[in-house]
């Protein structure tokens, strides 16, 4: 009787409602995905960690949220270096206005186009961390302080190609930004760190 509730209890789908696969990043991708996907009680998952998960493409991505993108809340995809903007888009329109906490930090991939679909589609987000997304630039940072306003945390940590324009278009902005990660970025002057307040 034991093992039979317990069995009922973990397919509860409250249970999986948040779901981390960070030690799953040694396992075979598409059987993952499958699984991820077509487990019943996976249907409330709202939070899904997918961290360091490096096999991770677009087309995952996009399997994922096509699925789960209804109720999706939380997507940390940090580390997930195949992920392009295309997977990017695919979040952003799937997952849109329910989408508040965003990790994708450590990706090259990354260019101001997936920004652009990201902040045109999820003003809710309250969490972003872009830190090592050397592709993006100052229109990403416009983009982002245009679209998602409600910013309570961003992370552009080594983003190298940003300037004091993008840092100030962030700082006009997102009002609410209580942690502004800028490490190890040498560009920006005291134009842009006066307007940090």
């Amino acid at each position: 009787a034991v093992c039979r509730n317990w069995r009922t209890a973990v397919r509860h789908p409250d249970v999986w409602a948040v779901t981390d696969l960070r030690s799953c990043r040694n396992k075979n991708i598409d059987v993952l995905v499958e699984a991820l996907c077509t487990t019943p009680w996976l249907s409330h998952l709202t939070d899904l960690n997918l961290e360091f998960v490096s096999s991770v493409q677009d087309v995952h991505v996009e399997e994922i949220v096509s699925r789960f993108g209804a109720r999706l809340s939380r997507l940390n995809l940090n580390g997930c270096q195949k992920v392009s903007d295309a997977g990017l888009a695919a979040v952003a329109k799937l997952c849109g206005e329910r989408l508040s906490h965003l990790g994708i930090y450590w990706n090259l991939k990354l260019t101001e186009k997936g920004i652009e679909a990201l902040a045109g589609s999820c003003p809710h987000l309250v969490h972003l961390n872009l830190s090592g997304c050397k592709g993006l630039n100052d229109r990403s940072l416009a983009l982002i302080g245009k679209g998602c306003k409600r910013l309570e945390l961003l992370d552009i940590t080594r983003c190298v190609k940003l300037s004091d324009d993008g840092l100030v278009h962030i700082t006009r902005s997102c009002l609410d930004l209580q942690v502004l990660n800028l490490y190890a970025i040498s560009t920006f002057t005291d134009r842009s760190l006066g307007s940090i307040g």
